[in-house]
């Protein structure tokens, strides 16, 4: 049984796989009010968040920091996290993970009783799909943003917002040299961060990415 088909209830609110490919796996993450993740850690793959909107809090074990609406982290492998939901309504995460290994899990604390306990079983698991996915084929809409699949190359020639993002999904950003690659798959990038490095380096033109615009309102 393929959890990547299926929604899985969490106590803190549910989640589900929006894209997946050969090297990376995307997760739509609906946080519920003063609800929040384990802290919890990934011991064989990195992890990209991004909060979509609302007012969130990251604990890592150390200290703690306050984020808000579309904003961008990165989670190295093995380091412990947790999202914790700071707003009046439900929040939506975009959690990017690489490589594509959704049992690779290891929580510590939890308000629900689930430390040391792995991913949720299948009892958890439900078909009724929401109909958001991102489809690469087409633009998607959800929540007053875009998602829209392109090469790398045809980023540059758009005019975009510098807060809005990309998500490598296969290959790396750039190129120094035959053994020096940049920002990696599962990597997620501004694009204000995107053009300041392509003063210096390469863009790899093989690369594919996922873009992500905030639309007018």
């Amino acid at each position: 049984m393929e959890v990547y088909k299926y929604l899985v209830k969490k106590p803190w609110g549910e989640e589900y796989c929006v894209f997946r490919n050969d090297q990376v796996s995307i997760w739509l993450l609906k946080i519920l009010p003063d609800q929040k993740t384990s802290l919890h850690c990934h011991p064989n793959k990195k992890t990209g968040l991004i909060l979509l909107k609302g007012d969130a809090t990251i604990n890592l074990i150390e200290r703690s920091f306050p984020i808000e609406g579309f904003t961008k982290i990165m989670i190295r492998n093995g380091m412990f996290h947790q999202t914790h939901n700071k707003s009046n309504d439900p929040i939506y995460v975009l959690e990017i993970e690489t490589p594509d290994k959704k049992f690779d899990l290891i929580r510590i604390e939890d308000d629900y009783g689930r430390q040391n306990s792995g991913f949720e079983s299948s009892e958890n698991w439900k078909e009724q799909l929401p109909n958001f996915k991102i489809d690469p084929d087409k633009r998607n809409i959800f929540n007053n943003f875009t998602f829209e699949m392109m090469p790398l190359k045809d980023v540059f020639s758009r005019q975009l917002d510098p807060n809005d993002k990309i998500m490598m999904i296969d290959g790396h950003a750039f190129i120094q040299n035959e053994e020096q690659k940049l920002c990696d798959v599962g990597e997620v990038l501004t694009i204000k961060i995107l053009k300041y490095l392509k003063q210096f380096f390469e863009p790899n033109t093989e690369a594919n990415v996922i873009l992500i615009c905030k639309n007018p309102t």
